[in-house]
């Protein structure tokens, strides 16, 4: 899992899937191998890793330890490798002294049969887009920049219909999210006296057409010109 060539590889072909028992006990002996770091997340939050283990906290670990991950090694012996079918969990291939040549070269095999069987799956490069389009709308809403928001998720899946029912959902929810803060955005406005009200909704208007919000928000800044 250090080797260069296999993160790589890893990174786009296969999911890995960590079973560690005792951990819980090395960090309590302060051992260096369970060392810790700190690191922003996503969302700007400072989250303590594990070294050996990047971008996986020790709850995280210890959470994996009492999936279905763990009752897959019936042999008692350790390390324990082996290749799992995503679609019904059962094991496609164990190997026998794990190498990164030996798992990229089964991995590749694995992907054939099941692409044959179910079809091309979606890429993570896919994945990825979608969920930096999801973080990006989320700060433009914040900014109240609510038609970019939306922008944001046209661009990162340009053909939703042709994506998973999952990511369908993801960006559906995300939208629904622009729309429900652009709606509490206008309400404010209309609560505002009406010299506030007309410089705000003049700003809303420009930012919010792809809501739907654009009649009400229009009706609304008629009605300040007829006061």
């Amino acid at each position: 899992m250090q080797n260069k060539k296999y993160i790589k590889f890893a990174d786009e072909h296969t999911v890995e899937v960590l079973s560690l028992s005792k951990l819980d006990k090395a960090v309590e002996k302060k051992d260096r191998k369970a060392a810790t770091y700190t690191k922003k997340n996503a969302q700007g939050e400072k989250v303590e890793y594990m070294v050996q283990w990047p971008s996986l906290t020790f709850r995280q670990i210890m959470k994996l330890n009492r999936s279905k991950a763990a009752t897959y090694n019936k042999t008692g012996l350790v390390p324990y490798t082996s290749l799992i079918n995503p679609h019904d969990l059962k094991e496609m291939h164990v190997f026998k002294g794990a190498t990164a040549g030996k798992i990229m070269e089964a991995v590749k095999e694995a992907t054939k049969k099941l692409k044959k069987k179910f079809g091309k799956g979606v890429s993570r490069k896919t994945m990825k887009s979608i969920k930096k389009g999801v973080i990006s709308s989320n700060n433009l809403v914040n900014e109240g920049e609510f038609d970019k928001a939306i922008k944001a998720l046209e661009k990162a899946a340009p053909k939703p219909q042709n994506l998973p029912e999952s990511l369908q959902q993801q960006l559906t929810e995300a939208k629904e999210s622009i729309i429900e803060a652009a709606q509490g955005r206008l309400d404010a406005i209309k609560s505002m006296d009406v010299k506030d009200a007309k410089r705000a909704i003049r700003r809303f208007i420009s930012k919010a057409k792809k809501t739907g919000l654009a009649n009400d928000a229009n009706d609304f800044a008629k009605s300040l010109k007829d006061s």
